[in-house]
């Protein structure tokens, strides 16, 4: 169905987040036909049905088709050198930006606001890891997941 579910903050439900869900499901579901189920949708506006509200997740589209481009792997040649040592402060979820940031720039290539996205993303990377700006924003954002990829690679 292309669907999962996910806690409130988008990480991964803990096996309580699933048991309490699947507990409320007697109440949202089952005693009472699913009333409980479409009336608590239909009012919260999220898509949450009781047993979502109280373990705090939702239901989301899942892609099934997800593949290495959506996440921040990427392959590096044996002989890579890294240029930015000072990325060690960056965190996961700022490499996520930065490749979320490089596929929407990809797919929007010439639109004004995609280039100003890619530039205020460099810039907000330079300010949190000191690294200047030496060349095109687009090209040091694709060094940072280069580099990022190669100091915390996996051997």
């Amino acid at each position: 169905m292309k669907i999962k579910v996910i806690k409130i903050d988008g990480s991964q439900p803990s096996i309580w987040n699933y048991i309490s869900r699947w507990f409320f499901r007697i109440f949202d579901i089952y005693m009472f036909s699913g009333v409980v189920a479409i009336v608590t949708i239909s009012i919260n506006g999220k898509g949450q049905r009781l047993g979502d509200i109280v373990s705090g997740t939702t239901v989301v589209r899942s892609d099934k088709n997800e593949n290495l481009d959506k996440t921040i792997y990427i392959e590096l040649p044996d002989n890579y050198k890294c240029f930015f040592e000072d990325i060690r402060m960056l965190e996961e979820t700022d490499i996520i930006t930065i490749k979320d940031v490089l596929i929407h720039y990809k797919k929007n290539t010439g639109l004004p606001i995609a280039g100003n996205l890619v530039r205020k993303t460099a810039q907000a990377i330079s300010s949190k890891t000191g690294i200047n700006i030496e060349n095109n924003p687009l090209d040091f954002l694709e060094q940072i997941i280069s580099d990022y990829n190669f100091i915390n690679k996996k051997i």
